[in-house]
């Protein structure tokens, strides 16, 4: 018997357990019922049947998951749907799912997301498990291997995200050398006029094939589908790994840069507009082509892991991002039902800088006939922020707002100075800790899972002005408890249910309120669901029911004390499947029904209106088929629908449903003996032009894409 001696180390692990030949269980107990259970966190699951999605994710605090054993809604999609697709961006993955929502504009590097109509940044995407160092803006999706999607707060698994978001939380895993080496060059044309490369380079190297080196390498340049609109992609990314004896040290490091013309942006109805204008045609500019957006990115996370036996591992990671960002662009206020608006011009300075690190350590360990997956972790994000933003006709070299339409834009001459920022200052820095402690217990040999913990999160801020000196602090902490059920009710079937939180920076009394300047705690969004998988085989089926219930600061008008007791409840059910139901044809997506309603508002005024830009019902559903009568042939056809929203709180001005269709081909065959897979995708097919959002962002327009990978 070897006792590795657990109870020195982690005084939470019972001192009866031990660990026998490398296998965790109770002293006394048959090496025949022992349930084997990896706990490593580095190895990605495998593929699932067609390729598009992987059979589990890695769920931060608890390490990877089979979707079976996971009583959360997760999709994890492959490096092969993102190419499938021809994926610039997250916005081209996680549409595939129909509980998301992209909110923003392909004409600018922002991805801003809705999950179970809830926002999510960019800023809150983690990168390696980590938050802060993936761009903040905008990220590339050609340098990972997978895109891993949580659905619902989960403050428990990674802690308290930068921004507070909670509808959900996207882990980008970063590629790694495989046992083949890797060599693929891709060419590529998106309309109108945009062409570029990608390469993708990798090996192992060693007596023992222990090193890897993976780099990947994208540039993409020219006019794209809307009109005016331009961009430059730049983007290169170096994964390495060492694996020897139980330790596993990786590095990543990467840089991305966006150069665009011709930004679209908001719009901003007339306080006396009862009716919204029609969506101008999807691919027509109206806002001026000189308009530019810059921004780069440089980011790194080192991480590593030992494991003692495959029982046991300890883990810690360390990441940096940093990002600069500049805009001139304009909005559009006041907008009319006529589409007659004011052209206002702004500019926007952004610099982020973010430190992170993790440390933790998992085991597996068994009390009597109850199996223990034991975790525990500590993590801290350190950033600063500088924001400017102008609100001045100087940022256009004094030109005046201009008079102009959505159907008949008025474009002026470039001025003669474009964008000159002062020295961007930090506004801002926060630090967030957290501890946190989790416990799935197995039960009659894994057929019931049974997960508990809590998350201690700490938020540290302080606000700054233009000297640097100290305008604000923010001091507070609070504990998030989770659980999680898993019951197996047959080999391929899961019912599973959660209790979750999700936290978000407390607000701070205004200054009309008779408790102003009072901090608040950081609140908790928190989540009910419930739902059932089944396997079949090559293809899965899912079936969640959730209710998120976030609250908000209002004044009470009466009292004029300001307080937590404003509430937002949003109750959905989600019908998902992905995989490949017969052979030769795939399926992703599903439908989404989301009954979200404001239960308590500032004076009551919007008590049981729908909060602005939440669609009740929205679908997405994609196939491809393998042609049987051409061999290596295959059509893609992918549908996307939102019903209609509200674009204000009140409930007054309703922007329509819209529908959007995707097609495609790819084909497989060879050059000069080298495998060559072609492809073939048009984005919008039929240029649908809709509104997206609630502050009027507008639908990508028709896009073609085409591009051609030769493997060598």
């Amino acid at each position: 018997m070897l006792n590795l001696g657990l109870h020195a180390w982690w005084p939470l692990v019972p001192t009866s357990l031990a660990l026998v030949g490398g296998v965790a269980q109770a002293q006394g107990q048959p090496d025949d019922d022992v349930e084997t259970v990896i706990v490593t966190s580095e190895r990605l699951p495998d593929e699932y049947g067609g390729g598009q999605i992987a059979r589990g994710s890695r769920l931060g605090l608890l390490g990877n998951r089979d979707v079976m054993d996971t009583p959360f809604s997760t999709t994890s999609y492959t490096a092969q749907m993102m190419d499938d697709v021809e994926a610039r961006s997250l916005a081209q993955v996680l549409v595939a799912d129909p509980s998301v929502h992209f909110a923003g504009s392909t004409s600018r590097t922002y991805d801003g997301f809705e999950i179970r109509g809830f926002p999510i940044q960019s800023q809150s995407v983690m990168f390696d498990g980590l938050y802060g160092v993936a761009p903040p803006l905008q990220v590339a999706v050609e340098t990972v291997e997978r895109v891993e999607l949580i659905k619902g707060p989960s403050a428990l698994l990674g802690g308290m995200s930068p921004t507070g978001a909670v509808g959900g939380t996207v882990n980008l895993a970063p590629k790694r050398a495989g046992a083949t080496p890797t060599l693929q060059v891709t060419s590529t044309y998106y309309s109108d006029a945009e062409f570029g490369g990608h390469v993708d380079l990798g090996g192992r190297f060693g007596a023992d094939q222990e090193f890897g080196v993976r780099f990947n390498g994208v540039y993409r340049d020219g006019d794209l589908a809307l009109q005016n609109n331009s961009r430059e992609t730049i983007d290169a990314a170096i994964g390495l790994d060492f694996v020897r004896d139980g330790l596993r040290v990786t590095g990543d490091l990467g840089y991305q840069e966006r150069n665009i013309r011709g930004v679209d942006a908001d719009h901003y109805l007339a306080g006396d507009v009862t009716e919204l204008p029609r969506a101008p045609d999807a691919d027509e500019a109206h806002f001026q082509p000189w308009s530019y957006q810059k921004t780069d990115a440089t980011y790194g996370v080192v991480r590593a892991e030992y494991e003692f036996n495959p029982y046991a591992m300890a883990y810690a990671a360390a990441g940096f991002g940093e990002s600069k960002a500049r805009l001139v662009a304009s909005f559009a206020f006041p907008l009319q039902q006529s589409g007659d608006f004011t052209e206002n011009y702004w500019g926007d300075a952004q610099d982020y800088d973010s430190f992170s690190t993790e440390a933790g350590f998992r085991a597996v360990a068994h009390t009597g006939p109850v199996e223990h997956q034991l975790a525990i972790a500590a993590m801290q994000v350190d950033r600063e922020d500088g924001v400017v933003n102008i609100f001045d006709s100087a940022i256009v070299g004094g030109l005046a707002s201009n008079p102009s339409n959505l159907y008949s834009p008025n474009f002026v001459p470039a001025p003669t100075s474009l964008g000159t920022f002062p020295r961007v200052p930090k506004t801002s820095d926060a630090v967030l800790t957290s501890f946190a402690f989790a416990d799935t217990l197995s039960f009659s040999g894994g057929r019931t899972l049974l997960t508990l913990g809590a998350r201690r999160q700490t938020v540290e801020v302080r606000g700054f002005n233009s000297t640097g000196a100290v305008t604000s602090s923010y001091d507070e902490s609070a504990t998030s408890p989770a659980a999680g059920v898993v019951f197996k009710a047959r080999e391929r079937i899961s019912l599973y249910a959660n209790y979750s939180e999700g936290l978000s920076r407390g607000p701070t009394a205004p200054s009309r309120a008779v408790n102003a300047g009072e901090v608040f705690a950081p609140y908790k969004t928190k989540q009910k669901e419930a739902g059932v998988k089944v396997d079949h085989g090559s293809f899965m089926s899912t079936v969640a029911l959730f209710e998120i219930s976030q609250p908000s600061g209002i004044t009470d008008p009466t009292t004029l004390v300001f307080s937590l007791d404003g509430d937002r409840r949003h109750r959905g059910i989600e019908l998902n499947t992905f995989g490949s139901p017969v052979t030769g044809f795939r399926l992703i997506g599903g439908v989404t029904y989301l009954d979200a309603e404001l239960t308590r508002t500032e004076g009551g005024l919007n008590n049981g209106r729908t909060p602005a830009g939440i669609s009740k019902f929205r679908a997405s559903l994609g196939g491809e088929w393998d042609v049987p009568f051409v061999d290596k042939l295959t059509f893609t056809l992918q549908g996307i629908h939102a019903s209609s929203f509200h674009v204000d709180n009140a409930n007054a001005i309703e922007a329509p449903d819209y529908t959007t269709v995707n097609v495609g081909a790819r084909y497989s065959t060879s050059a000069a003996g080298k495998p060559l897979t072609i492809r073939l995708n048009i984005e919008n097919v039929f240029d649908e032009a809709y509104w997206n959002s609630f502050d009027l962002v507008r639908g990508a327009p028709r896009t073609a894409l085409l591009s051609g990978t030769l493997a060598y």
